[in-house]
């Protein structure tokens, strides 16, 4: 049985809400009603109200819907359709791309942000694709790398942005006018396939400080979630919401989290910083001037999480394991004396802020 992502599913069970009176296939609504209905709901901006427009034929596409005719335009429930709002899961979720893409455009730019807006941005795109699936079906037509592993190293080894909207549009481009439809054709399966293996189980970890260093596994992929512990300085009210907001939004990209505000009332702060910082895979740290004034004169939690992360970089100079990042300021400004050139990831700019989070995401995962 294919599983949908959340985006999807919720704008979905938003409009099959309109169909809950209907008793019997074939009954419905008039498609105008639904749609401005949906935009009201959804309507702060165009590109939520295409969203909405995009799930809506796909449910026609796949048959959970049908339409009259022209002029008349109604829409109605199929068999599918009432035996989903009976309580069955959606079945399909397929998409034809090229239904959903003006590929009249001749600005390849253009061809591409309308593909972003399906499958870009995780838990906003209906249909998002992670780099993996999205690598595998367009390097048979650009042919960059081996695999995507190699081609992520690639891109780190050169300096060059790891981010997934960055290296698709990237690899997008280098595409053929004529292969263009050939690769959403592909897409188009591939993300068919990707909801249909995709589970979806969501499990809920719990630890206590005693057992960070024992894997959490999911059981039913025999992967073991990444554990990141994040370490900043308490400056402002908008600041600490800010990091607490990146923690959350780590948390639902399926990370182990650790970070002060999520531990119980009690706990011995000193020993949490020191099996936290020791056993977790990354250390994010929230470089500002005040945090690299604490860093450096060991003020403070900082300046004792400095000497335990300082006690690591000894043993292994070259290690990945502690990633800058740039909030406020530049490396000169905010980079503690122990980071040395690492390289970092600024996350200065609100505006640019999803993008970031989404390389942010992609290099704690590959590596």
């Amino acid at each position: 049985m294919s599983k949908i992502n959340t985006t999807y599913q919720e704008l979905a069970d938003y409009i099959f809400s309109f169909f809950s009176s209907c008793t019997a296939p074939g009954q419905g609504l008039f498609l105008f009603r639904t749609l401005n209905a949906t935009t009201r709901k959804y309507g702060k901006t165009q590109a939520e109200i295409n969203l909405c427009h995009i799930v809506i034929f796909n449910l026609l596409e796949n048959g959970y819907l049908e339409a009259a005719n022209e002029p008349s335009p109604f829409v109605r429930l199929t068999e599918k359709g009432f035996d989903y709002l009976q309580g069955d899961d959606l079945i399909k979720n397929q998409i034809n791309l090229k239904e959903y893409i003006d590929l009249s455009k001749e600005d390849s730019n253009v061809t591409f942000n309308g593909l972003w807006t399906i499958i870009g941005i995780k838990d906003v795109a209906p249909f998002y694709v992670d780099g993996p699936t999205f690598f595998n079906t367009i390097n048979p037509f650009v042919n960059v790398a081996t695999n995507y592993s190699a081609y992520i190293q690639m891109l780190s080894d050169q300096k060059e942005s790891t981010s997934r909207h960055t290296w698709f549009k990237t690899l997008f481009l280098r595409l053929k006018k004529s292969d263009i439809p050939s690769f959403l054709d592909d897409l188009s399966l591939s993300i068919y396939k990707y909801y249909d293996e995709k589970d979806t189980t969501n499990q809920t970890n719990s630890y206590d400080i005693g057992a960070i260093v024992n894997p959490i596994v999911d059981e039913n992929k025999a992967i073991v979630a990444k554990k990141v512990f994040i370490t900043y300085c308490w400056e402002n009210d908008e600041h600490n919401a800010w990091v607490h907001n990146l923690a959350n939004d780590l948390d639902k990209a399926g990370f182990d989290i650790f970070i002060d505000i999520k531990q119980p009332l009690g706990i011995e702060l000193n020993r949490f910083m020191e099996q936290t910082i020791a056993n977790v895979d990354k250390v994010l740290i929230i470089a500002t001037p005040e945090y690299k004034k604490r860093a450096d004169n060991r003020e403070r939690g900082v300046g004792y999480e400095t000497s335990l992360i300082t006690d690591d970089l000894i043993k292994d100079q070259n290690r990945i394991k502690f990633i800058p990042i740039i909030r406020i300021g530049s490396k000169d400004s905010s980079y503690p004396i122990y980071l040395g050139n690492r390289k970092g990831l600024y996350m200065r700019e609100d505006n640019d802020y999803t993008q970031a989070l989404n390389e942010l995401i992609d290099n704690i995962r590959n590596y």
